[in-house]
């Protein structure tokens, strides 16, 4: 955040007189003001810990250098990498800085995260922090030295001016906004199992991937020994870092990336991120991973004699600014016509155009589902590989159809079902494969079952389809087909079924049925009734229901349909899919309502047997049944809708899935959905929401489902999210966030918290604030600490506490909250209030 530097004009003005008779006058008393400040420090050294290294404090130059001739103070750490100095002045409201070496007799070790030894440094490695000394007499202060110090450090080198206060303050602001986590601050733990809090937690992870680069060679650095190759990653990490970017590169090397990459290796290895769940460190990835928004919030901050005082100012600044971007952003009562948030009104424009994007999406779905249902039906039929007294088949997931309140049983409950038959009107079901001359489809949107008296009523809201196959009764070629939407009622008693009502729903004024919808499907097969390879559907389909209902959507008379899709069944027993097409929703008179582009898109449906019940499960799995059934495997979905004043984009990606240890539970395990919605007025898109949203499960493979859940027994989800919220005329808000869930009990127990959140005025950040949130002993999340980077305030807090303290650093605290009003307090005496009315 961009602070001007607020003067304490605390000068006062003195008068010296002297009175009395005999004209006598009062001598001066001469005072000198002592303008060094007496440190304290103590703190930890870590890559990881150093053992046995040398431990100087170095003065800065006039110049912006580092006197490296001039030693303040000096030690050596102990066997944990901790050290603490004796005593040492520096001149007051200036920089000077922690120097950590390696020996030069190969006595210091470093403990390798990933190979869990202790290795020699060379002696030419050596680590920096920076700190700024207090403009008051004294302080006791820590100052933890690591390779994300040790950036900080190398960017206010690089700096106009060098190392001076307000470069130094910059330097570690940027790095802590790249971290989420003041890298000086928080203390390297002994392992990442070892870690406490949070901030530490990520810090064990972030000094783990450095080593992981090291032993993988990264960033060039793949000769030597360990020693020296961590010295080569240490030092290009340095290099990379400015105080204006959070991005890292030197020349064309893409540092962030590769220091992602490691992070990511660190996380899916169990045995180097001791459970640390992705989530933790999502805002971290994220930022890394910044492309266009990767400058730096200018901290502005220059020591003055009071920096309460000026703490005090930036505090009311910051929350003042928060509270005018998020009231200005959001309102309570979500999306309506009056809503005053300008998020909340782009939301309103755009479910009013977009009212449900599952409609069309509905449409595409089932009723391809429906056609090649009933083609697959048909040649199975024609070749004998089900038996001729077999004359209807249902596929599905139960849970894709509502019934009136509740689900339908499974195997009563398949959102379509396919019929072969004698005749043209499908009446007559045929009895044997020369006489299955035509195929009759249902497409089901909306069905209820009811039942009494030894009689059960089941009606169904569907598209019925009349397909009508090839000539020759090979299979391969033109399928014509007519549909209608229609109510179809079916009663059932002990000696069979009986139609009672096929009512056509899309009627004019008149009552007069609108007729039929009509097209094409064109099937390629593996031979003579074989399996499809390739479909295209050409034609038209009926107007839809509104989700949920059994009401004809009238936004759209009918549904013009382009689709093309192929498959191959693969020799492992998968099934590879591929489709792309489009859906146009029109109105009676042609003209275009909505339109939704399936652009190319991919599925592996995986082969399943079934259980004793009828359910799913992993083909081989103790008293299952081979079915020759497939379900849904890793996918990637790549959906575009528009109209008129909207556009929704998303690709759903999930590239993992395993069964459970039991064989009765498949879950994906790695997935991302990425987005954006954009609101069109007057011909001009404007994007207010975009987003990835990331999933993953580990643990999955040695779950037993069947068994209870315990420490022993369980599986973990994490999901990070990374996106930014634009509204008319505000700044633009980007977010980063993480959460994870661990199912070891049946009410499962958090992970954590972490969030990062930034506001963006012409791509600059002004604000970075982060927050984390830590597990108690019983696994709840109730330890919070907000910070912002750019004025080193941090606000702590315990959930169900009345209170919460607001801090500057980790030693001043400036204020307290008071949490039933909203009312923050500092200790001038000054207060401002935090509620934002959501």
């Amino acid at each position: 955040m961009k602070w001007q530097t607020l003067s304490a004009l605390l000068a006062s003005a003195g008068l010296l007189t002297a009175c009395g008779g005999g004209g006598g006058t009062a001598d001066p008393i001469a005072t000198t003001q002592d303008t060094d400040a007496s440190i304290t420090l103590s703190g930890t050294a870590a890559k990881g810990l150093m053992a046995n290294a040398d431990v100087k404090v170095h003065p800065v130059k006039a110049d912006g250098s580092v006197d490296t001739s001039t030693v303040l103070a000096s030690t050596t750490t102990d066997s944990s990498g901790k050290y603490t100095l004796p005593v040492f002045k520096v001149p007051k409201s200036q920089p000077y800085v922690v120097k950590v070496s390696a020996k030069s007799d190969g006595t210091t070790t470093h403990v390798d995260e990933v190979l869990k030894t202790a290795k020699v440094l060379p002696s030419g490695f050596a680590m920096r922090s920076v700190l700024v000394a207090p403009s008051t007499a004294s302080a006791s202060t820590t100052a933890s030295v690591t390779p994300f110090s040790e950036m900080a450090v190398a960017a206010a080198v690089k700096a106009s001016g060098g190392v001076t206060a307000t470069n130094a303050t910059q330097a570690v602001s940027t790095v802590t906004q790249l971290l989420g986590f003041d890298p000086t601050k928080v203390t390297p733990a002994a392992s990442v199992s070892a870690a406490a809090s949070e901030d530490e937690k990520k810090l064990a992870v972030m000094l783990t991937a450095v080593a992981q680069m090291a032993n993988s060679g990264e960033l060039g650095c793949a000769t030597g020994d360990n020693g020296a190759k961590t010295q080569c990653v240490v030092e290009k990490l340095a290099s990379a870092a400015t105080t204006t970017s959070i991005k890292l590169e030197t020349g064309t090397t893409n540092v962030s990336s590769a220091l992602s990459s490691a992070v990511s290796t660190v996380l899916a290895d169990t045995t180097l991120s001791a459970g640390v769940s992705s989530s933790s460190l999502a805002t971290v990835v994220a930022n890394l991973g910044c492309t266009t928004s990767c400058t730096a919030a200018s901290s502005g901050t220059t020591p003055v004699a009071d920096a309460v005082a000026t703490a005090i100012a930036a505090a009311k600044l910051m929350f003042t600014q928060i509270k005018s971007d998020w009231t200005a952003m959001f309102s309570t009562g979500g999306a309506s016509s009056i809503a005053s948030g300008a998020v909340n009104q782009q939301a309103y424009a755009f479910s009013q155009a977009f009212s449900d994007v599952r409609v069309p999406v509905d449409v595409m779905a089932k009723d391809v589902g429906a056609i090649a249902m009933g083609i697959d039906f048909y040649n199975d039929y024609k070749a004998g590989r089900v038996p001729a007294t077999t004359t209807g088949v249902s596929r599905g997931d139960s849970s894709q159809v509502y019934t009136d309140g509740s689900y339908l049983s499974e195997q009563n409950a398949y959102p379509a079902g396919c019929t072969v038959y004698q005749d043209e009107d499908t009446t007559k079901p045929a009895t044997g494969p020369a006489n299955a001359n035509f195929i009759g489809c249902g497409a089901r949107y909306y069905v209820t079952y009811t039942s009494s008296g030894g009689s059960t009523v089941r009606t169904e809201w569907r598209h019925g389809f009349t397909i009508t196959p090839p000539a020759d009764g090979k299979g391969a070629g033109a399928y014509s087909y007519v549909t209608r939407a229609r109510k179809r009622v079916q009663t059932c008693t002990t000696s069979g079924c009986t139609l009672t009502l096929n009512e056509s729903l899309q009627t004019d004024a008149s009552s007069a049925d609108y007729g039929k919808f009509s097209g094409t499907a064109t099937a390629t097969l593996s031979g003579t009734n074989g399996d499809i390879t390739k479909l295209v559907i050409a034609g038209d389909l009926p107007a839809a229901f509104v989700n949920g209902t059994t009401r004809i959507d009238t936004r759209a008379f009918k549904h013009t349909l382009a689709f093309e899709g192929t498959q191959t069944l693969n020799a492992d027993g998968t099934v590879s899919s591929a489709a792309s097409g489009s859906l146009v929703a029109k109105t009676a008179a042609g003209a275009t309502v909505s339109t939704v582009t399936l652009k190319p898109s991919s599925l592996m449906q995986l082969p399943v047997s079934f259980d004793a019940n009828g359910y799913e499960v992993k083909p081989g799995t103790a008293g299952s049944t081979a079915s020759g059934a497939h379900t849904a495997g890793a996918m990637v979905l790549n959906l575009m809708f528009a109209n008129a004043s909207a556009e929704f984009e998303g690709l759903l990606s999930l590239t993992d899935t395993t069964w459970d240890k039991s064989g009765n539970v498949l879950a994906p395990t790695k997935g991302t959905l990425s987005g954006a919605l954009r609101t069109i007025s007057g011909g001009t898109t404007t994007e207010f929401i975009k987003g990835v949203l990331t999933y993953t499960g580990t643990g999955m493979a040695s779950y037993d489902a069947t068994a209870a859940k315990s420490t022993s027994n369980s599986y973990q989800v994490d999901l990070s999210f990374v996106g930014t919220i634009t509204a008319p005329n505000r700044p633009t808000l980007e977010l980063s966030m993480g959460s994870g869930w661990i199912s070891d009990s049946e009410a499962g127990r958090s992970t954590g918290l972490t969030m990062q959140y930034r506001t963006l005025v012409s791509g600059t950040p002004r604000t970075v604030v982060s927050l984390t949130g830590s597990r108690n002993a019983a696994g709840d999340v109730t330890d919070f600490k907000l910070t912002e980077a750019t004025s080193n305030l941090a606000l702590k807090w315990t959930a169900g506490a009345s209170s919460a303290d607001l801090w500057l650093g980790d030693a001043s605290k400036i204020g307290t909250l008071a949490v039933s009003s909203g009312v923050l307090t500092f200790t001038d005496g000054s207060f401002i209030s935090l509620d934002i009315g959501l």
